[in-house]
């Protein structure tokens, strides 16, 4: 007796794991890629991206130092010790305008966010937009940095977007130079001298001395 009364349930969890396991065909490749994403070792941001520190400027400056002092070749700088380098080398007036700035290495590439200030910056520059945008506004660029001459480089900007509006290519050379003055999409920071050549990568940015070959 007992045992009809429990065949129902075993025919029902029968059923259940024939379900189960034709689900799970058929989702196998979503199942994979969920189990990828929880167990692949997680990438280390850090090596990547990176804020400008009073730490990290006295880093950079001690590593470029050791370019002529010691004659090295190169050096390697990490992301947050190339952040210092390129918030302590903006100019002071637009460099105040940006908060919480951000540096992220890439392939021969560098992009920055940061909440800018657009208060501070005359309606005239931002066109249309500047009715659209409040006192501060997320902004994203990023571009290749080129060593322009000693003591000065610049980072040609192709990518250029403030809150949620991306700026076309071909309006950022017009947006940069009312902005800051700046021409052909690039903005000058300056560097330390004994520099001569700069490789970028996600990992870090290669220095060469002027002892390079």
């Amino acid at each position: 007796m007992s045992g009809c009364l429990t065949l129902p349930f075993r025919i029902l969890g029968c059923l259940g794991l024939i379900i189960l396991c034709a689900a799970g065909w058929l989702y196998r490749d979503r199942a994979l890629a969920f189990v990828h994403r929880v167990t692949a070792p997680r990438s280390t941001i850090s090596v990547s991206e990176g804020h400008p520190t009073d730490t990290g400027a006295r880093r950079a400056l001690d590593k470029i130092d050791s370019l002529n002092a010691w004659h090295a070749d190169s050096v390697v700088l990490t992301a947050s010790e190339m952040a210092s380098v390129i918030g302590a080398g903006l100019d002071p007036v637009f460099r105040n305008q940006i908060d919480s700035l951000r540096v992220t290495l890439e392939d021969r590439r560098i992009s920055v966010e940061g909440s800018l200030v657009t208060s501070k910056i005359p309606k005239s520059v931002l066109g249309p937009l500047g009715e659209m945008v409040g006192d501060r506004s997320h902004l994203s660029a990023g571009g290749v940095v080129e060593l322009a001459e000693p003591g000065r480089a610049v980072w040609i900007v192709d990518r250029l977007s403030l809150g949620n509006f991306p700026f076309p290519k071909a309006t950022i050379p017009r947006v940069l130079e009312r902005a800051l003055g700046a021409s052909a999409s690039e903005v000058p920071f300056s560097v330390p001298h004994g520099i001569s050549a700069v490789r970028i990568r996600p990992t870090g940015v290669t220095l060469f001395g002027t002892t390079r070959p």
